[in-house]
């Protein structure tokens, strides 16, 4: 008995809760390291765009940086652009590393409080919290996308606080954060489907005999009046923009799209060959579980579970959408007869600022330790990115036609600012025709040889593993002038007129 006090005395202390929190924060460190926040492909067009946003001071309507120009274009993670783009004007390489660090931190920071919340034990949120970051770690890249999830994680911690507490208080701060979500990026579309849910059970509930509706769990649903209110003020937030109702329009084109599902992996279905793929199965089975163990009769939480599940599963990128509902439902019980002491407010923020101070001081640490600088990371991206062959084509060529790999669009708009790529990948810019054509041309299974794209070329950059590298290293209408481990160069045989002499 009196080592069961001990260990519950012990378990409350502030200074071993802060470095369990501290530990919480930073594990994620652990799994990737600190460089992998710049060697995502997609960041660097994302900085050009957030560069030319603010110094015009006018979003895109068009296909900047891309041969195809006359597009119409809607850059729907405008918002995350401009702040990704400071971060780096301010602190270069660096300044990326700590973005994806401080939205890392906070989502944690949500999904525990979640957690915390619902199952009122700090010990039992800290290891679900855990397994869920490891769950949905592969989906953290250094993409707007990151702030869709914090994004999403906050709008799940109102719902389910308002839910619990039965007050509709919470829910009303939602048209706020879909006015700032629609402008950072288009996954609102995510948080919007939950709130409709929402309203929709609500209103379904009501309509229902209510002899069925005695069976149903919770017996006291938020007002629908207000609900309805608020969903209706949170769709007219995603209007106010500078692409308004287009925003959907986007999203009609990704629903209705099929080619990227198979060119994108990130977009097709788990592979189950990384661990946090089985980590994501264990949680959603366990919520499932927690939902008949406790004989929940909850229908937004199953249909919210089984909705979030099938999407999840489906898209590799996405299975964030299935971790997170998945584990608040795991976190909301009935706890309303256990009662929390309430802390001094002075202790609570003296606990935040040494928490914050160990927090920031094992980042500054682990970087030391790494080694992780702008001059690393600036090496780590020359040996996953085509810099030197990029630097190649500068010098000897001024704003040529070129012809690019796929994977490398978004990062040629980054390093060769004066000629528009032939391809990247924005689905929505080039349309399923265009990208299916590309992708098939370059791994040899079209006749690449009448291809107008790239007979039109006057460089052809690519990655040297490509198929097409290969086929054109043997073609004779084509010259190699640059190779290097990473990329190859070719050219026509008639050298081009805008060739530096």
């Amino acid at each position: 008995m009196s080592f069961s006090s001990d260990l519950r005395a012990l378990s409350d202390r502030p200074v071993l809760r802060c470095l369990a929190i501290v530990v919480l924060l930073t594990f994620s460190t652990r799994l990737d390291p600190l460089s992998s926040s710049v060697l995502d492909a997609d960041i660097w067009w994302h900085l050009r765009d957030g560069n030319a946003i603010v110094a015009h001071h006018a979003v895109p309507h068009q296909g900047w940086f891309t041969q195809y120009s006359s597009h119409p274009w809607v850059d729907y993670s405008w918002g995350s652009e401009v702040v990704m783009s400071r971060f780096h004007h301010w602190f270069g390489l660096m300044g990326l590393v700590a973005l994806r660090s401080l939205l890392e931190i906070a989502i944690t920071l949500v999904l525990f409080q979640i957690l915390r919340r619902g199952l009122r034990s700090f010990w039992q949120a800290v290891p679900l919290t855990v397994a869920g970051m490891w769950a949905i770690h592969h989906c953290l890249g250094m993409q707007p996308m990151l702030i869709s999830v914090l994004m999403f994680a906050v709008e799940l911690s109102l719902i389910f606080e308002a839910r619990q507490r039965k007050i509709v208080g919470p829910v009303l701060w939602l048209p706020l954060l879909f006015l700032l979500w629609a402008n950072l990026h288009i996954q609102f579309i995510y948080g919007l489907f939950v709130l409709l849910l929402l309203t929709a059970v609500t209103w379904a509930v009501r309509i229902l005999p209510r002899e069925w509706v005695s069976k149903l769990q919770p017996t006291a649903t938020l007002p629908l009046v207000r609900l309805i209110g608020v969903a209706a003020a949170s769709i007219a937030a995603t209007l106010v923009g500078p692409y308004s109702w287009r925003l959907y329009a986007v999203i009609f084109h990704y629903v209705r799209s099929s080619a990227l599902y198979m060119i994108i992996t990130e977009l097709q279905a788990l592979n189950f060959r990384v661990p946090e793929h089985f980590v994501l199965v264990l949680i959603v089975a366990a919520a499932f579980l927690v939902l008949g163990w406790r004989r929940s009769r909850d229908p937004f939480k199953f249909a919210l579970l089984v909705i979030c599940t099938v999407v999840g599963f489906r898209m590799t990128r996405d299975s964030w959408f299935c971790a997170l509902p998945a584990l608040a439902i795991i976190g909301d019980r009935d706890a309303s007869e256990i009662k929390q002491k309430a802390l001094p407010w002075l202790r609570k923020l003296a606990f935040a600022a040494v928490t914050a101070f160990l927090t920031i001081a094992v980042f500054v640490l682990l970087s030391w330790d790494s080694r992780t600088n702008n001059a690393t990371l600036a090496r780590a991206v020359a040996a996953y990115f085509p810099v030197n062959a990029s630097a190649f084509v500068q010098a000897h060529w001024f704003e040529p036609r070129i012809y690019n790999d796929m994977n490398w669009g978004g990062f040629l708009i980054w390093a060769l600012p004066d000629s528009p790529v032939a391809i990247d990948n924005r689905p929505d810019l080039y349309g399923d025709d265009t990208l299916s054509h590309f992708f098939l041309v370059q791994q040899g299974a079209l006749d690449w040889k009448t291809d107008p794209d790239l007979n039109a070329a006057q460089v052809v950059l690519l990655n040297r593993r490509t198929p097409l590298s290969k086929l054109l290293a043997r073609d004779e209408r084509f010259h190699l002038v640059y190779e290097d481990p990473l990329a190859v160069v070719f050219t026509p045989n008639i050298a081009p007129s805008s060739s530096r002499q």
